[in-house]
């Protein structure tokens, strides 16, 4: 709910949440904001175990 609510108020072209487990690194934020700016819509991340 509390990031939903989140994404109601932000404004900007990007808007990207990211948990604070670190299972994705801060560093990948610059692919997102490129792949964004390169005209994706939505971008997720999933982590699977071998």
């Amino acid at each position: 709910m509390a990031v939903r609510a989140g994404l109601d108020y932000a404004e900007g072209e990007c808007v990207i949440s990211m948990d604070t487990d670190l299972q994705h690194t801060p560093e990948l934020i610059n692919e997102v904001v490129e792949q964004c700016e390169g005209g994706y819509d939505n971008k997720q991340w999933a982590k699977f175990r071998k």
